[in-house]
């Protein structure tokens, strides 16, 4: 009796250790998340979606589900480039995806039909406009 009490305790014990170790792990790292639809809007079950991080090669694939949902957790920090394949369709990608810590990347694919001699690229790019500054430049006299 005396054993199991001495093993319960230390199984505890380790149980709060690799809580904080997981906790800690994934603390560093970022997820892509999506939905992959047909051209009519229609989900495409078992769909690979592909992270590339484009400065170490390291892939990771994952399929979609019966709703169409992806979903590609604990990845390190980085650019990543996603390519979408299904039987029948062409391929998809988003290419230079940067990924930082804590993101919760959204990123939805339509793919189109096999046979049509063309390859769906999505970029994810800074916004041209400074969105942080409001203020005007001043305007010239008409006189001058």
């Amino acid at each position: 009796m005396r054993r199991l009490g001495v093993y319960l305790c230390c199984a505890s014990v380790l149980s709060c250790l690799l809580t904080g170790v997981s906790r800690a792990q994934g603390a560093a790292t970022a997820t892509i998340v999506g939905k992959v639809v047909d051209p009519q809007g229609a989900v495409i079950l078992d769909a690979q979606v592909t992270a590339v991080n484009t400065a170490t090669g390291v892939s990771r694939s994952v399929s979609t589900t019966s709703s169409g949902d992806y979903a590609i957790p604990s990845l390190p920090p980085g650019t990543y480039d996603i390519k979408v394949q299904a039987s029948g369709f062409a391929l998809a990608e988003a290419k230079e995806t940067k990924l930082n810590v804590g993101d919760q990347q959204d990123l939805n694919f339509k793919l189109t039909i096999a046979g049509t001699s063309q390859t769906v690229e999505a970029t994810v790019e800074a916004p041209l406009i400074e969105t942080t500054k409001t203020d005007v430049p001043p305007r010239l006299p008409m006189w001058i």
